[in-house]
């Protein structure tokens, strides 16, 4: 069995200013490469700052070409990540907290920040969540701040009654 490596990027965000942020991303990105890192995970809103007051503004579809240094990134260093950005997934769509993963494939995915925190109603939306990432047999579900706080509830063990048993 391979050892996966995860990271996760202790990183500050300039508020509100994307563009210097998705420099940032790229500087630890780059770091995480060069330590063997295949999934590296970022903060909260990090490409913009958890800054609500300038969410509707700053709020882009997860495949806005704005995007695309940090995918192409992604893809050259063959690293997974994960930043967090608010999105609109269509033009009349309210304002979610999206987690986007850039896959070291080129491929894109979006989580959704299913549980706000009181006042987040504010400025976002709730989302529906997203699926696992997946590293050949390991998966790893994606959780963005209270999400990780509220269990997904299991669908009950199918009951198994004599002769089948």
């Amino acid at each position: 069995m391979t050892a996966l490596t995860l990271a996760a990027a202790q990183s500050i965000s300039i508020a509100g200013d994307v563009a210097a942020n998705i420099e940032r991303h790229r500087v630890f990105m780059q770091a995480a490469a060069e330590r063997g890192v295949q999934c590296l995970v970022f903060p909260e809103l990090s490409l913009t700052g958890y800054e609500p007051s300038l969410a509707a503004a700053l709020a882009i579809d997860p495949h806005d070409r704005v995007l695309a240094p940090l995918r192409d990134s992604a893809r050259e260093l063959r690293l997974t990540v994960v930043v967090g950005m608010p999105i609109r997934l269509a033009p009349e769509a309210g304002v979610s907290i999206g987690a986007l993963v850039l896959a070291a494939d080129g491929s894109l995915a979006v989580y959704i920040k299913q549980h706000l925190h009181p006042g987040e109603e504010v400025a976002f939306v709730a989302g529906q969540g997203g699926r696992a990432l997946e590293f050949g047999s390991e998966r790893i579900a994606l959780a963005v701040c209270a999400d990780f706080s509220h269990a997904r509830p299991r669908k009950p063990a199918p009951v198994c009654t004599p002769p089948a048993c």
